[in-house]
């Protein structure tokens, strides 16, 4: 019996990206013999043994289909893809599974070379090492609102977002979203929904993620902490839910509009060699800090600068 036109299509996905070394149908099903495919290389990198797996109904299954867009934008083909995309007649925010699917075989895709066979597993994520964070565009602040920029602003406090009792688990095949160590976007609502921040951070099992980056906008929540996150129907994307456990350090977060260009940059040498970490977006200064922050508040209170504590019970 031969297979129907979605499966057909999923096969020729599954040949252009998968990898698979032979596909073939049994019961109506179809089955593929695993060279480097979408959920190996996400996993482990190539696989070195034959694993036979049954294709992906990427056709049909938003999730699969967003995956595979995923790998393409890692091999920095977006551009390609939203084209053949809008030939299809579908947009990336509402284009259906097929119509990703159909876009994604225009692609001038080539998939990854499979690494040496003495490479081993990649080390497990590390802690980041001191560092100050100079991120002059605003674009990477801005998500749908003005960075802060007046003191008022910064000593407004955004409130964490509600927890939810019982936030959900990954998806079993958590694998086709998250690699080893790799950097993704999380994201803070309000209790509104809206949108508060995106900041980096990095999976480390089921649906907990430490912190990568420093939050600039949210309190309570700072750098190394390990929290849990929830998904959306559709989304790849995860979303804060709560800390789950901090491990000693906090944040203090500062107005510095005040200081001209010469000015922040001898306050953030004053600071950088005993502190955790320093994150500048704007005017908006966020100082990770571990033990006594005395003499922190000391050198904002000479320099004039404003400041809070991003923690509640400080």
């Amino acid at each position: 019996m031969t297979i129907d036109g979605m499966r057909e299509l999923d096969k020729q996905i599954a040949e252009k990206y998968g990898e698979y070394g032979e596909v073939y149908e049994v019961d109506d099903e179809l089955y593929g013999i695993v060279g480097m495919d979408v959920r190996t290389y996400f996993t482990i990198g190539h696989a070195f043994s034959p694993v036979i797996e049954i294709i992906p109904h990427y056709c049909t299954d938003m999730f699969e289909a967003l995956r595979l867009e995923k790998l393409i934008e890692k091999q920095e083909l977006l551009e390609e893809y939203i084209s053949a995309l809008i030939a299809e007649g579908g947009e990336r925010k509402s284009a259906t599974a097929e119509q990703r699917c159909r876009a994604a075989l225009k692609v001038p895709y080539v998939a990854f070379p499979a690494p040496p066979q003495e490479e081993t597993l990649p080390p497990a994520p590390q802690v980041p090492a001191p560092l100050i964070e100079l991120e002059d565009s605003e674009e990477t602040l801005k998500t749908e609102e003005e960075v802060v920029e007046t003191t008022e602003a910064v000593e407004e406090s955004v409130a964490t977002p509600e927890a939810e009792e019982d936030a959900p688990q990954l998806p079993e095949d958590w694998w086709l979203t998250y690699g080893w160590g790799e950097r993704v976007p999380l994201v803070f609502y309000d209790d509104k929904g809206q949108l508060i921040e995106t900041i980096e951070a990095v999976w480390e099992q089921d649906n907990i993620f430490g912190i990568y980056q420093a939050p600039l906008r949210i309190d309570g929540v700072s750098l190394d902490d390990s929290v849990e996150v929830r998904w959306e129907e559709g989304d790849l994307t995860p979303i804060f839910v709560r800390v789950k456990e901090k491990f000693g350090y906090k944040t203090i977060r500062a107005d510095v509009s005040s200081l001209k260009k010469r000015d922040r940059s001898s306050f953030m040498n004053s600071l950088f060699y005993n502190i955790y970490n320093l994150r500048l977006v704007g005017d908006v200064l966020v100082i990770t800090y571990h033990d006594d922050p005395g003499w922190i508040v000391e050198e904002l209170i000479n320099w004039g600068i404003p400041w809070k504590f991003t923690d509640p019970e400080d």
